[in-house]
């Protein structure tokens, strides 16, 4: 039996199941209503960031290096879909949103993505290397007590289970190593998946208190579709009363909203997009 997913493939479906998962459950508050949430989650996928000019989500990048007395910048370029650019003051942009630790939301998937496919590709690999090992059947006493010598000078990563078996008292010698290790492989699987679906979710912006939304239990056919999340916690926040910045992200979409789709929709899976209408 050949081994035929290799790492890339691992990586490279873990990548787009993760941000396909995002996706799903990404909204924006405060985002002019006409536009879809796509392009705001195209910038923050690509560059870490948008500004909201004139009811429009524009790429920025500072324009100039000098700042005001507040150690703000002047100016910014702004770049549209088509390609167009140009530069505006501060005090013309509605909004500049960004994620919370500098890293486009493409990097945290890549990131996660890569973890979970080292652990997957090790877990692949034992269970492969278990379908090849030998099982040696024998109802010579002697020999089953050589094989358990042999196996103490083998003890490093290998675990032989023996049992007597079958008429005769033949003795067969299996190798359960990969399952015992599969068994530690699929919790630490878990616990990285869990790590980056504590990061995605519902949010309220922190500075009021009235707004914030916990989390919330997901119904039983949504949480099938999403490997049995059992809740969606706040993520992706710049507070700038906090940060001492301008750049805040505003991201409140609701359990409610994706349910309701369901619903809607007779649909047994979770959508893969939810926020065209923004609230």
């Amino acid at each position: 039996m050949e081994n035929i997913l290799n790492f890339d493939d691992i990586y490279n479906f873990t990548v787009t199941e993760y941000s396909n998962l995002l996706y799903s459950v990404i909204g924006f508050k405060n985002v002019a209503k006409h536009v879809p949430a796509k392009i705001p989650f195209f910038y923050l996928y690509n560059y870490g960031a948008f500004a909201e000019y004139e009811d429009d989500i524009f790429r920025f990048t500072v324009s100039s290096p000098i700042k005001d007395i507040y150690g703000e910048n002047n100016t910014f370029r702004l770049y549209a879909l088509n390609g167009t650019s140009f530069t505006v003051k501060r005090e013309s942009v509605k909004r500049l949103t960004a994620t919370y630790n500098g890293k486009t939301l493409k990097e945290i998937c890549q990131e996660y993505a890569l973890r979970f496919a080292i652990v997957e590709k090790k877990l692949f690999d034992n269970i492969i290397n278990s379908c090849r090992a030998q099982i040696i059947e024998t109802n010579d006493e002697s020999n089953v007590k050589r094989l358990k010598q042999l196996d103490k000078l083998e003890a490093s990563g290998k675990v032989r289970i023996y049992s007597t078996t079958g008429i005769g008292g033949v003795s067969k010698t299996l190798d359960y190593s990969a399952e015992f290790r599969a068994t530690e492989l699929q919790f630490l699987k878990s616990q990285i998946r869990n790590d980056f679906l504590s990061k995605i979710g519902i949010h309220a912006s922190n500075y009021d208190k009235k707004e914030r939304v916990q989390s919330v239990e997901v119904s039983a056919f949504a949480s099938e579709s999403i490997d049995n999340i059992n809740s969606i916690v706040e993520c992706f926040n710049r507070d700038a009363d906090q940060q001492g910045s301008k750049i805040r992200m505003f991201i409140n979409t609701t359990a409610v909203e994706i349910l309701d789709y369901e619903l809607e929709h007779d649909n047994d899976n979770v959508p893969r997009e939810t926020g065209d209408n923004n609230e």
